[in-house]
């Protein structure tokens, strides 16, 4: 692909817009939105060590705003200290925080966490039981790789498939024993002739501004040929100092030319725009943009100087679907498919450094061959996958694995799911559900779920040979309507997870009565939520693998749409 020069392709696995911050935190983070630094050396004032969200440096500037108040009295004197450490503690962020201001005192006591002048702790609880089984219904045959809620709230949802097609879709109430209600002749958009589509390439996202029912703004993410479209062009995503030579961006190897850890190219990068506030066409070339946006002031490279200014994570090989959790949107996390051995998740903070390919998950990784070098360890202080698993774990014969990521299920349709981050392997044998314990750690264990189709599904499963599974075929994705139910995007159709008691499933925390979720206040629904307060932007999950230059973003206003779709 690389080779031919009139095809211009780059992959963008995610797009993902963000508004402003809800006022749930959580999680070890620092009040910058970056993860607590893992010290090398034990800090001299302030009693963090082992995780902390100060440096020596940092500490040693608390020490001297500490001693120019010149405290005599010593139960003053070790309170005062207590409050200013905990600046250094790793979940000062929500130790700092109220709403959309950040405090200047540390808060005492919330939903969340108990500060007593000493570092924070959570408390161990016994491990969530497993739920039993995961129940689904089919409601659809179509095959669809994108799946997003529609921002005003109610029962319907956009549906996208690779080739370039959006659909407008009405979903059933749950419990109602109705279909997806789509009709695929026609689309709300179609751009096919736009877009090039091959196994690997098409229309891969699709996402919408938070303040669609204002402005009407979405947006499509999707590879693109020159030859067929004259407006599908860009530049190469390195520089000088990269050494840019498409040539060397081919078949993947490993990565051998370091891009994921190579701050000045935005390959196996997460990438953060703000997309309200335009550059004029002159800085757009003078700023050295890939379109038209800004970069939000608060980007890592304030930071560190050597990255490039779109980044806000990097170490990343090749993600496949990323979300917030609705509940804590701090929580963004996202799936990374591995190369050989293993398949992680991530939870994504500000400059987190993920680790590829140092290491592929867990594990220390030797590319074949490494003609761009190697990044040593130290330096990059990688944050290793909350979750993941082995490729031998799936598809056992092959040997292969692709993980697909999902969303922590905040439905009560199944409670005993509530709460647990949902993920699977795009060969659809097998899906897991990650709890956190304690709650609010950032510490996850995971359990392989079993599934089946419930025998009332509004259409009928099909399973496999042999088997009690139904036929899934591929898990391409999943997607969360506005009742936050969750469903799955497979080769055989759509499914939706319905009550356990369907499949014969039991849950103690299931109430005979209750068929589906609380529906959404009137009005637009929350969008997903900003990691950080004062800037609105959008986030994209680059490619290491990219085989050729430049990409599309194509930003649209239903003005340019029939309104009354």
């Amino acid at each position: 692909m690389g080779g031919k020069g009139n095809h211009f392709v780059k992959i963008i696995h995610l797009l993902i817009l963000l508004q402003f911050l809800d006022s749930y935190i959580a999680m070890p983070l620092c009040t910058d939105s970056r993860a607590p630094l893992t010290t090398r050396s034990r800090l001299q004032f302030c009693p963090y060590n082992g995780t902390s969200c100060c440096n020596n440096t940092d500490d040693l500037s608390l020490k001297q705003q500490f001693e120019s108040m010149n405290i005599s009295e010593p139960s003053c004197a070790s309170l005062l200290k207590s409050i200013l450490c905990a600046r250094c503690d790793p979940f000062s962020a929500e130790l700092f925080r109220v709403d959309t201001v950040p405090r200047d005192l540390p808060v005492l006591y919330n939903e969340s966490i108990c500060f007593a002048g000493s570092p924070v702790t959570l408390n161990n609880t016994p491990n969530p039981t497993p739920p039993n089984g995961m129940c689904l219904e089919k409601i659809g045959n179509g095959t669809y790789l994108n799946m997003v809620a529609h921002p005003d709230g109610s029962g319907r949802a956009f549906f996208s498939n690779q080739q370039g097609k959006i659909f407008l879709a009405t979903i059933p109430k749950q419990g109602s024993g109705g279909i997806l209600e789509i009709d695929e002749s026609d689309p709300f958009l179609d751009i096919t002739d736009e877009v090039q589509f091959d196994t690997q390439f098409g229309m891969l996202g699709i996402a919408f501004h938070p303040k669609f029912a204002e402005n009407g703004r979405f947006f499509a993410s999707f590879n693109c040929d020159k030859a067929k479209w004259a407006e599908c062009a860009g530049r190469c995503a390195c520089n000088s100092d990269v050494d840019c030579d498409p040539s060397k961006i081919g078949p993947d190897n490993g990565d051998p030319y370091n891009f994921a850890q190579n701050k000045k190219s935005l390959l196996g990068k997460i990438m953060r725009f703000d997309v309200d506030n335009m550059p004029s066409a002159a800085e757009v070339g003078q700023l050295g943009l890939w379109g038209n946006y800004s970069i939000p002031k608060d980007n890592p490279y304030t930071i560190d100087k050597d990255l490039q200014k779109e980044i806000w994570a990097l170490g990343l090989r090749n993600p496949w679907r990323c979300s917030f959790d609705s509940a804590r949107p701090s929580y963004f996390i996202c799936a990374d498919t591995g190369q050989d051995v293993y398949e992680e998740v991530d939870l994504i903070t500000k400059q987190g450094n993920y680790g590829w390919r140092v290491f592929e998950g867990p594990y220390p990784y030797t590319p074949a061959q490494s003609p761009g070098g190697n990044s040593s360890v130290g330096p990059i202080n990688p944050i290793f996958p909350v979750l993941g698993y082995n490729h031998s774990e799936v598809n056992t014969n092959e040997g292969s694995a692709s993980i697909t990521g999902g969303y922590f299920y905040r439905s009560m349709t199944d409670p005993c799911m509530y709460g647990r981050y949902l993920f699977a392997d795009l060969y659809a044998d097998a899906i897991w559900s990650g709890a956190e314990n304690p709650i609010n750690s950032g510490k996850f264990t995971s359990n392989k779920v079993s599934f089946n189709c419930a025998r009332d599904s509004p259409v009928s499963c099909t399973f496999t040979p042999g088997s009690s599974l139904p036929a899934l075929s591929y898990i391409f994705s999943f997607g969360e309507d506005n009742d936050k139910d969750v469903y799955l995007l497979t080769n055989s159709g759509v499914y939706r997870i319905v009550r356990p008691s369907r499949c014969n499933y039991t849950c103690s925390k299931q109430n005979a009565s209750s068929v589906a979720s609380p529906g959404p206040a009137a009005g637009p629904a929350p969008s997903e939520a900003s990691l950080l307060r004062d800037s609105f932007g959008i986030l994209l999950v680059q490619l290491h693998s990219i085989k050729a230059t430049p990409f599309i973003t194509l930003s649209m206003s239903m003005s340019d749409l029939e309104k009354d779709r």
